[in-house]
């Protein structure tokens, strides 16, 4: 394929990876050691996350939270919302993704297990379930494994929710806001 002909597409949040820039910017242009770089890149990438938290539970914790009848004070009912993650919206099906061990560290597993996820949350739409793709359900993997009867060589990765939809559900009528494609992706080399 010539080079006109190649595409990529580059989601900027991608690019923006604490470790590849700042640390060689802190040891080259500021000397730091490389383990006070290392820890500050780490520093700033967690900053970095518990902003985007901030930002996102401004814009869509205060709608779900609505939709539910959740008040701010009340951490009675927000800890209810929190358990509910936990067991996984309460869905008759859980889908323990996993992935064998010695695949660890292999940069394409993630990818691979997202295919599989996608995948299979397709399939489920395409015939009427529900699917909730998240990892809180698996926050106490050992708990999950022993439950599961996960063996040890496997890695635990994703926990997926399925069940029958339940429209009457308050917080399933609220959309989530999102940046369109072109607002978050910058295509190269597939021609205008």
């Amino acid at each position: 394929m010539s080079a006109d002909g190649a595409g990529a597409a580059i989601a900027p949040p991608l690019l923006c990876c604490g470790g590849i820039f700042i640390v060689p910017l802190l040891t080259g242009l500021f000397g730091f050691v490389p383990q006070h770089a290392v820890g500050t890149s780490l520093m700033t990438i967690i900053f970095t996350a518990l902003l985007s938290v901030a930002i996102w539970s401004e814009q869509m914790g205060n709608p779900v939270f609505a939709a539910m009848g959740i008040a701010r004070d009340d951490k009675a009912m927000r800890q209810d919302w929190v358990m509910r993650g936990f067991r996984q919206f309460d869905a008759p099906v859980c889908v323990i993704v996993t992935y064998d061990r010695v695949l660890d560290g292999s940069d394409d597993t993630p990818f691979d297990c997202g295919a599989v996820a996608t995948a299979l949350v397709n399939a489920a739409w395409s015939r009427g379930l529900g699917a909730v793709i998240n990892s809180q359900g698996i926050m106490q993997s050992p708990v999950v494994r022993e439950h599961a009867g996960i063996a040890d060589d496997q890695v635990i990765m994703k926990s997926i929710a399925l069940g029958w939809p339940d429209e009457s559900f308050p917080a399933n009528a609220v959309v989530s806001e999102r940046r369109s494609v072109e607002e978050a992706t910058v295509f190269v080399g597939f021609g205008n």
